[in-house]
């Protein structure tokens, strides 16, 4: 009896131990964790967790859970990480908006997080040209059909040249605490709307021309054909063929033109910018073929010549800096720069 008891107490205290820790184990509510002192301005990229937490004061990280779905708006979001636009193509609100969905135990969990831009740091705006498409390499030799020599390899192809820097008109004007700045792309017609204001520390304005496309590789030349004798006749082994000629790179763009126009009311901006619109790099040139082996002789065959390797292909040139680079503090109309 006095066993009896005993057990039954343990058994009492555990299941009581149970329903404790489970009810102090409770998921109360969803947070995020996120640098809040972090750059929050165009081109931006910052992690952030989201966070569950319970009823016993602990959280766990489940932002990598699958039953939790992210839903964001005025950024991007990829595996824990907020990718703020680089190019928007309007003055935007600059919030991020995060909302953020968990299932658990058939119950569904609800939190919301709206981050403002703080315009830290620097923004990196490229403009830049395309660079040249790489050159094919070339065919690799193979063997004649009526000889037993290696056949020669193919010439690399040459390497495009880089396209040039873009022509880029821009605009800054001040309104309160805010700068507006709008940036024409002249070369693909589309405009760029951003703000700035005194945290910023730089606008890099690149237009620079593209870097030239490498020289494709020389094919390699073909093996010869090993000595051979059969019941009718003995066949000699054939010489290695020559390495293609590597292809030639390609030469860099030239770089674009750049236009500045800053209102009075923002000249202190100037400081602010930076520009580049030097020429592309040039394109590597490309290396030649292998040489083909010459064939194995049999006894009594005269030895074989390998192929020769083939010449590497002279590198492109680089592309000349764009012609203007022009930042001035000018009046202009705001109202009209806005809307068009």
């Amino acid at each position: 009896m006095k066993k009896s008891i005993i057990l039954f107490a343990l058994i009492s205290i555990t299941l009581i131990g149970c329903k404790v820790f489970k009810g102090g184990k409770q998921l109360t509510q969803l947070s995020f964790e996120y640098n809040q002192n972090a750059n929050v301005n165009y081109g931006s990229v910052f992690p952030i967790k989201v966070l569950a937490n319970y009823s016993n004061g602990k959280t766990k990280d489940i932002t990598s859970k699958s039953d939790l779905t992210i839903n964001i708006s005025g950024a991007k979001y990829q595996k824990g990480k907020v990718y703020c636009n680089r190019y928007p193509k309007n003055f935007e609100k600059d919030t991020i908006k995060i909302d953020a969905t968990y299932r658990k135990d058939d119950k569904e969990y609800k939190q919301s997080l709206i981050i403002p831009f703080n315009y830290k740091g620097k923004v990196d705006l490229f403009f830049n040209g395309q660079k040249g498409a790489n050159g094919a390499t070339g065919s690799k030799g193979g063997v004649t059909l009526l000889f037993r020599n290696g056949k020669e390899g193919g010439a690399g192809d040459d390497g495009l040249d880089g396209e040039r820097g873009h022509d880029i008109t821009t605009f800054i004007w001040s309104e309160g605490e805010l700068y507006f700045i709008k940036v024409y792309d002249m070369t693909d017609d589309v405009s760029y709307f951003f703000k700035a204001n005194s945290n910023t520390l730089a606008y890099n304005i690149n237009a620079i021309g593209g870097q030239g496309g490498d020289g494709g590789k020389g094919g390699n030349g073909g093996d010869g054909r090993d000595g051979k004798k059969t019941e009718k006749k003995t066949k000699l082994p054939g010489d290695g063929g020559n390495g293609g000629v590597g292809g030639n790179g390609g030469n860099g763009g030239v770089g674009g033109n750049i236009y500045i126009f800053i209102h009075p009311n923002a000249a202190n901006f100037k400081s602010k910018i930076y520009t580049n619109n030097s020429g592309g790099q040039a394109g590597k040139a490309g290396k030649g073929g292998r040489a083909g082996k010459g064939g194995t002789p049999l006894e009594g065959q005269s030895a074989t010549t390998d192929g020769v390797a083939g010449a590497n292909g002279n590198p492109g040139l680089f592309g000349a800096n764009g012609d203007v680079i022009n930042i001035e503090i000018q009046e202009f109309d705001i109202e009209d720069v806005k809307n068009n």
